[in-house]
């Protein structure tokens, strides 16, 4: 339906953009992106998923490209958690962005654990799964099996809680 909508429907614009992002077509997530966000800036979902549309640029251009990219990605991805501070994928997205960005384009493992506090709020179970996966990273071992043992304590019948705590 998105593809026969009106062009300029902001919509059918977010819905094109989340389409475009899961096929990973960066090229036109990021122009139908653009033009959501214009037709609804005050809706986060169209913020976050130019956000995404811009990452998944980055990812697939060269470096030097990828850091003229880097603020805008940013700047959409601020703008989707100001509008909406309970959405979850702006708030993974800034996580994982913050985990695995290199230092120098905003990268950093203290300030992405200081983010999973506002996740641990809106979905405690998520928030720690990202906290072990820093923990990980940090190679902080006994960190991330103290974090994993309270996950696997409070859902054992969970997989992924006990492959977190196996791992």
């Amino acid at each position: 339906q998105a593809l026969r909508a009106d062009k300029n429907d902001g919509e059918a614009l977010i819905l094109l953009t989340q389409s475009c992002n899961e096929m990973e077509n960066w090229k036109d997530g990021v122009a139908y992106g653009k033009r959501a966000v214009k037709r609804l800036p005050k809706r986060s979902d169209a913020h976050y998923q130019y956000a995404v549309a811009l990452r998944l640029k980055m990812m697939n251009v060269s470096k030097m490209k990828a850091m003229f990219l880097v603020g805008d990605y940013k700047d959409a991805l601020k703008m989707a958690i100001e509008l909406d501070p309970k959405n979850i994928d702006a708030l993974t997205e800034r996580i994982g962005y913050l985990m695995n960005a290199p230092g120098v384009a905003g990268g950093d493992l203290e300030e992405a654990e200081n983010e999973t506090v506002k996740l641990e709020k809106i979905d405690w179970r998520l928030a720690k799964q990202m906290q072990i996966a820093i923990k990980r990273e940090q190679e902080d071992t006994a960190g991330a099996v103290e974090i994993a043992e309270e996950v696997h304590k409070r859902y054992p019948d969970d997989v992924e809680a006990r492959m977190s705590l196996a791992y």
